[in-house]
């Protein structure tokens, strides 16, 4: 990117941005000329195809398509990439709770229908939507509490849950 005087006259000047191919003899530039804080950014002209050096050398998408690109390091963005997302069959798979009995895994989905979450059980497992990691979460915790679930499998259903929260933000552990 280079700059040029808008206006001399006067003790200020005022000056235009626009980005410029930095090769010896090309004359191509970015059309748009602005004050720097509208100046597109870099990631833009990465976008639009073109070499954004880190300090200098930048090439309008002309040269870079003509191999002509400087040996110089590239500029890098520091912002950071968007986290993959988690695909919609992996979160509504469901969680399941192992209680102590079955009478226990009747009381824990009695419990979560109170709460108007759907809730399965058969003999002892109860199934727990994995669409609503908050409420799994309590309902292990509240299991565990009222005497329904030992602490280890309650702990196996957040991790299950944590590990999907942490997926869906895109947090690798």
């Amino acid at each position: 990117m280079t700059r040029k005087p808008l206006s001399t006259e006067g003790h200020y000047s005022t000056w235009l941005w626009r980005w410029v191919c930095d090769r010896t003899g090309c004359k191509n530039e970015h059309p748009v000329q602005t004050r720097k804080h509208s100046l597109a950014s870099p990631e833009d002209m990465q976008a639009a195809g073109w070499f954004v050096a880190k300090v200098w050398g930048d090439r309008c998408p002309s040269c870079v398509e003509a191999g002509l690109v400087p040996d110089v390091e590239p500029w890098v963005s520091r912002k950071p990439e968007k986290a993959s997302p988690v695909s919609a069959d992996q979160i509504r798979m469901p969680v399941t709770l192992t209680c102590l009995t079955a009478d226990a895994a009747q009381a824990v989905v009695a419990d979560a229908h109170s709460h108007g979450a759907p809730a399965t059980v058969e003999g002892r497992t109860v199934t727990l939507p994995g669409d609503q990691p908050g409420f799994v979460i309590g309902m292990a915790e509240w299991a565990v509490e009222a005497g329904h679930a030992t602490d280890g499998e309650a702990a196996r259903c957040i991790a299950a849950m944590s590990d999907r929260i942490d997926e869906s933000q895109g947090v690798s552990r």
